[in-house]
């Protein structure tokens, strides 16, 4: 979490991150940032990069395989009673052709179109208390999901609710009626992914395989 390896060594720029895994600096807090910050070198204090650029696993040498990491944010300073909202919104594509790069190109074709249309997915609060909320009853559900042809829902609204479906770029792609009840939405026509289901001022994701 403070980018320090077992070896009580800093994480430097290059290789795997570690001067007997082949970095040569600066010290860094972010490990394989390829071309994201070539702008500010924000993640090496503002120092350029000793060697080569980008940095990423491809110039590292590394096997594909599964890869896994852990997101932190801080360190902040509470008053007493006091809670700070964090949002969170993580990003991808996947392209299924071509090479180590296309699904980042993919991404940074989409998130030229994320900004304006993602901000009708974000509702901020007014207020903010250090209690506990009440929950909500859930009134929207999906049933059998990952789907395939067709997806299921279930609406526990006393009428008819118009509903969208999103892709997770904020683009809006279908939209129609949800009866109360069992309803059924065809998405044969969509492609593999991630998607949000909006409805009644609720939201539900749900995976096309």
């Amino acid at each position: 979490m403070r980018s320090i390896g077992l070896d009580n060594t800093h994480l430097q720029f290059g290789g795997n991150g570690n001067p007997l895994t082949g970095s040569y600096g600066p010290e860094c807090n972010y490990v394989f940032p390829g071309y994201s910050d070539t702008l500010c070198n924000w993640g090496t204090l503002g120092i350029p990069p000793y060697g080569a650029v980008p940095w990423n696993e491809t110039s590292a040498q590394n096997a594909p395989g599964d890869r896994r990491g852990i997101a932190s944010i801080g360190p902040f300073t509470f008053a007493a009673g006091q809670s700070i909202p964090v949002d969170y919104c993580f990003t991808f594509a996947r392209d299924y052709d071509g090479d180590n790069i296309s699904s980042v190109e993919k991404l940074q074709d989409l998130f030229a179109n994320f900004n304006a249309q993602v901000t009708n997915l974000i509702t901020l609060p007014t207020n903010y208390y250090s209690v506990g909320e009440t929950p909500v009853s859930t009134r929207l559900s999906i049933l059998l999901n990952p789907a395939q042809d067709w997806l299921f829902v279930i609406s526990e609204e006393e009428s008819a609710q118009p509903y969208q479906i999103y892709d997770f770029s904020g683009k809006l792609l279908s939209g129609g009626y949800l009866q109360t009840g069992s309803n059924q939405i065809d998405i044969r026509a969509f492609k593999p992914g991630i998607y949000l289901l909006k409805s009644g001022g609720r939201w539900a994701k749900f995976i096309k395989l």
